[in-house]
């Protein structure tokens, strides 16, 4: 299937499942940028600020996570998957400073680093907006041939900018290397990867502007 034919099928696809609304997928368990799950809780337990809500998928595991002043990262691969051989991944990131990316430009400054290393390369912008009050984008980049892995990789990112922190959600997904008649992802894999990241948000205990689940 030609690439650009394939890229623009995923682009009316992701369009359409981020219009679907923030549907939590059923093997989904929010959880805090920390890791720390956050459901059995009410905003009132919880301390006041701002959090990243979003866990894996069910049946992955955790195989590396830092927690530093200035970033706090979390990667998850597939339960049957070795760390070192990976195919697919998701991965967490918190970002503190100021001032804050814009996601649109934090993005498009991936998309052309990723360039500068793929061979046969596509990037697509799939949405921009706000997702309860805070900045967001999401961008789908397609790299036929990695020369530093010479591997494709398929990698959805989504990015926000909240007001403490900026977070950035990625899954990833690496294989042998594309060609015209192969396509990276099914139709239904990018529907299930976008309904996957919309689900993922930001809330802040503090703010009603960024209201958090159960806080009514």
């Amino acid at each position: 299937m030609n690439q650009y034919l394939f890229g623009f099928i995923a682009l009316l696809l992701l369009l359409a499942a981020c219009e679907k609304g923030s549907e939590t997928p059923a093997a989904q368990t929010p959880k805090s940028a920390t890791g720390e799950s956050v459901t059995e809780s009410t905003a009132a337990d919880r301390p006041s600020g701002e959090q990243l809500l979003g866990a894996p998928p069910r049946g992955w595991k955790e195989v590396f996570s830092s927690s530093n002043p200035g970033l706090r990262m979390a990667e998850f691969i597939p339960e049957d998957q070795d760390n070192d051989s990976w195919s697919q991944k998701i991965t967490f990131e918190s970002l503190n400073g100021k001032p804050v990316p814009d996601p649109i430009e934090f993005l498009e400054a991936i998309s052309v680093d990723q360039r500068g290393t793929c061979e046969g390369f596509e990037s697509y912008s799939t949405f921009s907006g706000f997702e309860n009050g805070y900045p967001t984008s999401i961008q789908l980049l397609i790299c036929a041939r990695s020369r530093i892995i010479d591997q494709s990789q398929v990698t959805m990112i989504k990015a926000i900018a909240g007001n403490d922190n900026f977070y950035t959600i990625s899954r990833a997904q690496r294989g042998p290397a594309l060609t015209e008649d192969t396509q990276a992802l099914s139709e239904t894999e990018i529907a299930g990867w976008s309904l996957y990241l919309r689900a993922i948000t930001v809330c802040d205990t503090g703010s009603s502007e960024h209201e958090c689940p159960d806080e009514h």
